[in-house]
């Protein structure tokens, strides 16, 4: 898998990548323009024809699903408005129905397009967008099917201003990009190329009060700004246009869609997945029910933010509350703890120790009132400290992580607007945890909370450097000069030093570049990497993986190994609680050693990692099994594997603590011992250690209770 691949799996978690595909298909730079660069060493740099295979997005037909009928309910990928760009040989179009049409085009009138020029040099306040043209041709295009003209004529006018230059005049950029009509028609012309011809069509033919709403939407700059600074590769664009189509329509209030518009964008980027279930109902929450109650809580003051001030980022974990309405009006009555102190009701709920070892059920239902009056374990605190949180207008979330103690949950709030705190009920020492983002529906790591905390990553900066990328992506439309591309990604970078997918985007560029980066350019990438993510190592782990690529070619196999030994010693003293990133490392580097079939530097190998890392459980279980699992290479060995694991474990680890949770993790290990034992037939240590886990399991529970 090539590098970009990887940095798009890794990094896909803004919407950059809906409409950044130009940027790695296959035309791009493929043939610079004469006269504008050379190869010398010193030059800039084109690029070469870019890999194919990265990562899609999920796109849908982004309609309403009233306007759509029963024969036209299939969802086409998105496809581009405009016309084709010169050397596009990636370029795809999902195939139509017979009778449907193939483009835009030719559904279109041959008249003249009424609107020539937007004027987007001028302000106009009289317009909600900046532009009076630009409206009167947004209402021409949705009234006689126009939208090929109209993106044309979007295209042309926010390249007009920039392209007379290979280079790209920044300051220049940057006054359009505070330019209100010039931010919306791009913000415009980035939405339209999600909607595939047939998607167009429907909106022409819908029904005028559906119509009513894709003009509101492409004419009021914040519902369109807040969806696509918003939304994510994962979010099914179709749903969640139809679920806010539907609070905007039940919604009549214009100051309250107003008011109530982040709210409303988040329940439609939430609710689009269909996959929340309150604990206590049997179908799934409506989107528009969880709208409604939130506001109705804020309009009478009874939550502990106010969510009409609160970003859609925000609120995303937030409306996902997997509540019934009654519920909800329990936590907002009954739940009495300050938001900054909210971390108190984890503890609100007394720890039922019955419940830890015998697996005891007290609960006639599992309600909040049941929580609290009988108490429950760390996922029951969890699930009530977390929820009643969000149903009090606090953005949170349950955390799920590992260590000595065994399995642990815990959660993550916002004590205010600006960062989130993971540390209410979290064990000393505890490996990084996960949690479940409802909008990605996926995990995401616990140190994504602490880089959602950055003053770095400020709204205001990430929104700015998020629209440079859709400008980089009309660049390579327009077939712009690879310089002035380059150019326009580092701003991004300058903006946002901390969002992934700028980097990302820049690397990907980079990748292509003819001629290639030096060795030495690429270190200068790789520590700006390091030195800017230090305490953010996913995008330090990529910085790892371009110096296997781009350094490590250059190195002798002894000078790799010093490297890689130097790479595990630095990931565990930057990122200690990163045992997923040292099991990684461990991983790759054990595969590596085992292809060279010497025993001797295997052993050497894993008794180190062991040796260093070992004494957090979850790493000793993942280096033990990787240890074990190259007997299959060494069966001659596999009696000395067994008995370097178990003296590690009885010298290391084996306390017999009195801790019923530690006593429970060293019993899960006292079995994987005995299964090692049993599999390479050495009955008597196998029978040995399974006995001792027995005895240990019946004196550990006695003593707990």
């Amino acid at each position: 898998m090539s590098i970009v691949n990887k940095l798009l799996i890794i990094l896909l978690c803004g919407i950059v990548f809906f409409f950044a595909k130009p940027l790695f298909s296959s035309r791009n730079f493929s043939k610079p323009k004469k006269g504008k660069q050379t190869t010398s060493e010193n030059s800039p740099r084109t690029t070469k024809k870019s890999p194919s295979g990265q990562t899609k997005p999920k796109e849908a037909s982004p309609l309403p699903e009233e306007s759509i009928t029963e024969n036209e309910s299939d969802t086409n990928q998105a496809t581009k408005l405009s016309e084709t760009p010169k050397h596009n040989e990636s370029s795809t179009h999902q195939p139509e129905d017979k009778d449907s049409d193939n483009s835009a085009a030719s559904v279109e009138k041959k008249t003249a397009f009424p609107i020539t020029s937007l004027q987007l040099d001028r302000s106009d306040n009289s317009a909600s967008t900046g532009s009076l043209k630009l409206e009167e041709a947004l209402d021409s295009a949705i009234k006689n099917n126009r939208f090929e003209a109209l993106v044309n004529l979007l295209k042309n006018d926010l390249y007009q201003p920039l392209k007379k230059d290979p280079e790209i005049d920044l300051k220049e950029l940057g006054k359009l990009i505070d330019t209100p009509a010039w931010n919306h028609t791009l913000n415009l012309y980035t939405v339209l190329q999600l909607f595939s011809p047939k998607d167009i069509k429907r909106i022409t033919t819908a029904p005028p009060e559906t119509q009513k709403f894709y003009y509101w939407l492409f004419t009021t700059p914040e519902a369109l700004t807040q969806l696509l600074y918003n939304l994510k590769p994962e979010d099914n664009l179709h749903k969640a246009l139809a679920i806010w189509h539907s609070i905007w329509k039940n919604e009549t209030d214009e100051a309250l869609r107003l008011k109530y518009l982040n709210l409303a964008i988040a329940c439609a980027l939430v609710y689009d997945k269909g996959t929340i279930k309150a604990k206590m109902a049997y179908n799934p929450v409506d989107p528009f029910e969880r709208y409604s109650i939130f506001k109705k809580n804020a309009e009478a003051k009874r939550l502990k933010t106010v969510i009409s001030n609160m970003t859609v980022s925000d609120l995303v974990w937030v409306v996902d509350v997997p509540l019934t309405n009654e519920e909800i009006e329990w936590a907002v009555r009954r739940a009495n703890f300050s938001r900054r102190r909210w971390g108190k009701s984890y503890s609100h709920i007394e720890y039922l120790m019955e419940r830890a070892v015998n697996g005891e059920n007290p609960y006639t239902e599992y309600s909040l009132a049941q929580l609290e009056k009988h108490g429950g374990i760390c996922g029951d605190q969890t699930y009530f400290s977390v929820n009643t949180a969000k149903a009090n207008g606090i953005p949170a979330s349950g955390i799920m992580g590992s260590g000595n103690r065994g399995a642990h949950a815990w959660m993550a709030y916002k004590p205010n607007k600006n960062e989130w705190n993971t540390s209410t009920g979290r064990y000393e020492n505890y490996s990084n945890g996960t949690s479940r983002n409802a909008q990605i529906n996926k995990n995401i790591s616990e140190f994504d909370f602490m880089l959602m905390s950055d003053r770095k990553m400020k709204e205001a900066k990430v929104q700015e450097a998020k629209t440079i990328l859709r400008f980089v992506t009309l660049l390579i439309t327009m077939d712009h000069d690879p310089i002035g591309i380059r150019q326009t990604l580092e701003m991004s970078l300058r903006t946002a030093p901390l969002l992934e997918e700028a980097w990302a985007a820049h690397i990907a560029f980079l990748e292509q570049a003819s001629p290639a980066l030096t060795q030495a350019e690429w270190q200068k990438i790789i520590d700006t990497i390091e030195r800017t993510f230090k305490k953010h190592p996913t995008m330090w782990m990529i910085a790892r993986t371009l110096t296997q690529k781009h350094i490590w070619t250059h190195l002798e196999q002894d000078q790799i190994e010093k490297t890689q030994s130097r790479y595990r010693s630095e990931i565990a003293r930057k990122f200690p609680a990163r045992g997923d990133l040292i099991r990684k490392v461990v991983a790759e580097q054990g595969a590596t050693v085992s292809q060279e079939k010497d025993f001797k530097k295997v052993r050497s190998f894993y008794r180190q990692a062991l040796r260093l890392y070992g004494k957090d459980t979850l790493n000793f279980k993942f280096i033990a099994n990787q240890y074990f699992k190259t007997g299959k290479n060494f069966p001659e060995n596999r009696e000395q594997i067994c008995n370097d694991i178990e003296s590690y474990f009885s010298r290391s680890i084996d306390q017999e603590s009195g801790d019923f949770f530690k006593a429970k993790t060293e019993i899960d290990m006292l079995k994987i011992i005995a299964n090692y034992y049993g599999s390479i037939g050495n009955a008597r240590k196998a029978k040995k250690y399974k006995k001792e886990a027995e005895r240990r399991l019946i004196k550990s529970s006695k003593r707990a209770l």
